[in-house]
C-alpha cells in the first residue's frame, strides 16, 4: 500500500499548522503535500496529487470555516477533513459535522493521536480525540437522563473483548492505551473496531457514543 496523502489547510501559519507540519513529515507513512487551496483548479490538482486527507486548521471555527468545508468536500467530495482548532464546542463539533468533517483533534493533540487519527480517517472511520469524546459523550449523556427506558439492543452481538474495548474508547481512551491496557497489538484494537462497526451497522464515532451510552457501557 502506498503512502497517505495528506495536506495543511490553514490561514495563517501558527504554532499549530507549524507543530503539524512537522508531525506529518515524521509519519513514514504519510506524504505530505504542498497545495494552495485558493487555486481555481483545485479539484484537479487534489485528483492529481491523489490527496486522501486535509487537516483544517484554524483558531476558532465560525460560519466563514464551515462554508469552505462545504465548498471542499463539493469540490472533492473523496477527500477526509479533519479539523484541528483551539476553542472546540458540542456544537461547532456537530456543526462541523454537518458541513462533511471527518473528525475533529484537539489543538493540543500529541504526534501519536495525530497518527490515530490518519489511519482511522483512512480505514473509512471518523475520529475524535479523547478530549472531543469526552464531550460528546457529556452532552448525549444529558439528553438521555430523563429518559426512563433507554433502547438496549445489539449488545449481544458483540464478543466479550468487542464489549470490552469499546468500553475503553467510549471512556477516551486511544487505540495505542486500549492496546497497552490490554497487553493487544494497536493493529489488534484497529481490526476490533473495524468489527464492532460492521456488526452494529454503524459508520460514526457519534453513533458509537449513542450506543455505548444507552447499553451502559461507559461509566459515567
Amino acid at each position: 500500500m502506498g503512502p497517505i496523502e495528506v495536506a495543511i489547510f490553514a490561514e495563517h501559519k501558527t504554532l499549530i499548522s507549524e507543530g503539524l507540519n512537522l508531525t506529518l513529515q515524521q509519519i513514514k507513512e504519510v506524504k505530505l503535500c504542498d497545495i494552495d487551496f485558493r487555486d481555481p483548479l483545485l479539484h484537479t490538482i487534489i485528483k492529481k496529487e491523489s490527496l486522501k486527507i486535509v487537516f483544517f486548521v484554524v483558531k476558532n471555527l465560525d460560519n466563514s470555516h464551515y462554508t469552505e468545508i462545504i465548498d471542499l468536500k463539493k469540490r472533492s467530495p473523496s477527500i477526509s477533513i479533519l479539523v484541528i482548532s483551539m476553542q472546540i464546542t458540542k456544537d461547532s463539533v456537530f456543526k462541523g459535522i454537518r458541513c462533511g468533517a471527518q473528525g475533529f483533534i484537539s489543538a493540543d493533540a500529541s504526534p501519536q493521536e495525530i497518527r490515530e487519527a490518519i489511519f482511522t480517517v483512512r480505514n473509512g472511520h471518523d475520529f475524535y480525540s479523547s478530549a472531543i469524546t469526552s464531550l460528546l459523550v457529556s452532552n448525549y449523556t444529558n439528553l438521555i437522563r430523563n429518559e426512563q427506558n433507554p433502547k438496549i439492543k445489539n449488545v449481544d452481538k458483540l464478543s466479550k473483548r468487542e464489549l470490552e474495548i469499546l468500553s475503553l474508547w467510549g471512556e477516551g481512551l486511544q487505540n495505542s492505551e486500549i492496546a497497552e491496557k490490554l497487553f493487544i497489538s494497536i493493529r489488534t484494537v484497529e481490526t476490533h473496531k473495524n468489527n464492532i462497526m460492521q456488526k452494529l451497522g454503524m459508520h460514526t464515532t457519534v453513533d458509537l457514543i449513542k450506543f455505548a451510552i444507552r447499553n451502559n457501557l461507559i461509566r459515567i
